[in-house]
């Protein structure tokens, strides 16, 4: 929770939140603090509440964004595909000394983000969904593997192909940085104010879903007296 789920989503809005509007990442920190804070100390039917109200408008809202750079470079979307596929099984351009080293990679680094992306196999996202309530274990279920789906191969695909057919990926910059430039680059200033706006919400949506898992693994190992000392 003190690792995946908080440093390194806090990082990424400070750091774009930098580079864009020029606001200290000390600031951003203590704000994002605050907010956190007030949030999981309502518990977990706040950070439901907090969650189903920004999630889903993060994701139109991205989403929306993400097609229409894709529908205005339409032409470029197979050459995408084709620079997807060639980079990630071309073995000549290999520079650890042997045949398949960038495949390897390739497969090394897409594991390792699909599972940042999507927490699949960590076993983290079955703590959100035993919290659950439903009728049937077996829709919940559905419910887990649905979003794994949209996450990874809709979210994170539309993604990709944004990122080449606008050149951002060629341009040098990195992280959230590099997905700021790539919607900026097609639809302007607005196209940049949507990513920093989805990916404020997106980090802060999951910090206090991490933060809800560290408190359930907290009372699971040392009961739940733990709580009001973990939240604080």
């Amino acid at each position: 929770a003190f690792g995946i789920g908080n440093m390194v989503q806090s990082n990424s809005v400070a750091d774009v939140l930098s580079s864009t509007y020029a606001i200290p990442e000390p600031v951003t920190g203590l704000v994002i603090a605050t907010i956190v804070g007030i949030t999981i100390i309502g518990g977990v039917r706040r950070i439901a509440d907090v969650a189903t109200c920004l999630v889903p408008l993060m994701a139109i809202s991205y989403l929306c964004a993400a097609v229409s750079i894709l529908l205005l470079k339409a032409d470029l979307v197979p050459s995408a595909f084709a620079t997807i596929f060639y980079g990630a099984f071309n073995g000549s351009t290999a520079t650890e000394g042997f045949l398949g080293a960038t495949a390897w990679m390739a497969i090394r680094w897409g594991c390792a983000r699909g599972i940042f992306s999507n927490e699949a196999g960590l076993g983290s996202a079955a703590i959100a969904h035993a919290a659950a309530k439903a009728n049937y274990p077996v829709h919940q279920g559905m419910i887990a593997m649905l979003g794994t789906f949209i996450d990874t191969m809709i979210m994170c695909t539309i993604t990709g192909l944004v990122l080449i057919v606008s050149e951002a990926w060629l341009s040098g910059a990195q992280g959230a940085s590099m997905s700021a430039l790539a919607f900026s680059t097609v639809l302007g200033e607005p196209g940049r104010h949507v990513v920093v706006a989805g990916l404020a919400v997106f980090a802060f949506s999951t910090i206090i879903g991490w933060s809800y898992y560290g408190e359930r693994c907290a009372a699971y190992c040392l009961g739940t007296r733990i709580i009001p000392t973990y939240r604080a």
